[in-house]
């Protein structure tokens, strides 16, 4: 269970935590639970989505300001790399799953990711501290590293989508080995 420890009304130097992507085929980077899109060298500003589907879709319901300490909205990050290498663990399985019955057809709502990128994250604004991360109002990416899977095919097209991360993003990217 999540505790909640703090909440901080505005945080002006960033915060910098963990967090996990993937990069969609034109390189851009998306959340890895609701499909939102960080559009290149634009800040992220949370939105309360009240939404428990792959597609984001807010709500007339919705807490009013992300994040909020009553809800779970806002742009995640953990303070360790341990933290965030579960983070997201079962959307990737479902993610191979789905990859290895790819013959049957799109499924609606699902995007297929073409790598997935574990990076830094720098957060600000309102902030709700948990025991192993943070919740925030802002964001952008710090640094990233595209995670090549072991697969030794997909090397030249893992160093591609790191140049086209770092031209978009304009920020640190490496290949590293899952």
């Amino acid at each position: 269970m999540i505790r909640f420890q703090a909440v901080t009304e505005s945080v002006t130097d960033p915060l910098i935590v963990w967090r996990k992507w993937y990069a969609d085929s034109s390189g851009t980077l998306r959340s890895i639970f609701k499909n939102v899109a960080w559009v290149p060298r634009q800040r992220v500003e949370a939105v309360c989505l009240k939404s428990s589907g792959i597609l984001p879709e807010p709500r007339a319901d919705n807490c009013g300001h992300a994040p909020d300490l009553k809800c779970s909205c806002g742009i995640y990050g953990c303070f360790s790399q341990e933290d965030v290498k579960a983070y997201g663990m079962v959307r990737e399985k479902v993610w191979a799953q789905k990859a290895s019955r790819i013959g049957n057809g799109p499924t609606p709502g699902l995007v297929m990711p073409s790598f997935v990128i574990v990076g830094r994250v720098s957060l600000w604004g309102r902030i709700v501290m948990h025991e192993s991360g943070v919740r925030a109002q802002f964001a952008y990416p710090y640094d990233l590293a595209v995670v090549l899977p072991y697969l030794a095919e997909v090397e030249e097209a893992a160093d591609h989508v790191s140049r086209r991360l770092r031209s978009m993003y304009a920020v640190d990217v490496q290949v590293i080995r899952a």
